[in-house]
C-alpha cells in the first residue's frame, strides 16, 4: 500500500526486485487504487479500482507497469439484486439509529456483494461498502444506520445520525463491484 508520489519512496525498489524475482505478481494501491481480494480458503477473486497490469521491475527507479494479455472475461450471469425497503423514520430519538435499507437477491443465483457500495445519493453520502457476503437467492440483508443486527447481516453505515431524512424524500443507490449502479430506491 503506498500514495503515488509519498515521500517515503514505497514501494522500495528493493521490495519490487525481490518479489519479481519469485514471479510475484503485485499490485499496489499507488498503481491499482483501492484493491479487494476476496477468497473461499481455496481460491480467490482480485478486484481492482484502478484495471492496470501487475507492477514489473525495469531498469527506472519507480516501478512501471508492462502490458499483459487481456483475460477473456467470463459470461456474466443476471443479477437481480434490488433496495426493496428503505425504513426512514426509525424510532431512537434524534439519531435514529435503528434506520435501515433493505436489500433483497431477486435473483436465481447467489450473488458475492464484495465491494458493492450502497450510498445515499440525495445528499452523497454516507455509503457503506460491502465485504465479502454471499447474498442467496431471495434472501434479505439490511445495512443499518447505525445498529449492528446479526440476523440481518451485522452491516451499519456506522453513521452518529440519522441519515435518511423524515420529511423530504431522499434517494439511495446500490452499485456492484464495478461501480455499476444496479438499484435505486426512493420514498
Amino acid at each position: 500500500m503506498a500514495g503515488v508520489g509519498n515521500s517515503y519512496g514505497h514501494p522500495h525498489q528493493d521490495t519490487i526486485q525481490a518479489l519479481s524475482a519469485i514471479g510475484a505478481k503485485i499490485y499496489g494501491t499507488d498503481v491499482h487504487g483501492n484493491i479487494i481480494i476476496a477468497t473461499d480458503g481455496k481460491t480467490y477473486t482480485l478486484q481492482l479500482q484502478k484495471q492496470a497490469p501487475p507492477v514489473t521491475v525495469v531498469s527506472s527507479p519507480t516501478p512501471t507497469p508492462m502490458p499483459t494479455p487481456t483475460p477473456t472475461p467470463e459470461p456474466t450471469k443476471a443479477v437481480n439484486v434490488q433496495i426493496t425497503r428503505i425504513f426512514y423514520d426509525g424510532l431512537v430519538p434524534s439519531v435514529e439509529s435503528d434506520e435501515y435499507v433493505e436489500i433483497t437477491n431477486l435473483g436465481a443465483e447467489p450473488v458475492n456483494l464484495v465491494g458493492w457500495v450502497l450510498k445515499d445519493i440525495s445528499e452523497g453520502y454516507p455509503s457503506f461498502t460491502f465485504p465479502s457476503y454471499v447474498l442467496a437467492p431471495g434472501a434479505k440483508i439490511r445495512v443499518y444506520t447505525n445498529e449492528i443486527h446479526p440476523e440481518w447481516g451485522s452491516f451499519s453505515f456506522r453513521y452518529g445520525k440519522a441519515i435518511w431524512n423524515n420529511k423530504d424524500p431522499d434517494t439511495a443507490a446500490l452499485y456492484n463491484a464495478q461501480d455499476q449502479e444496479v438499484s435505486r430506491k426512493s420514498y
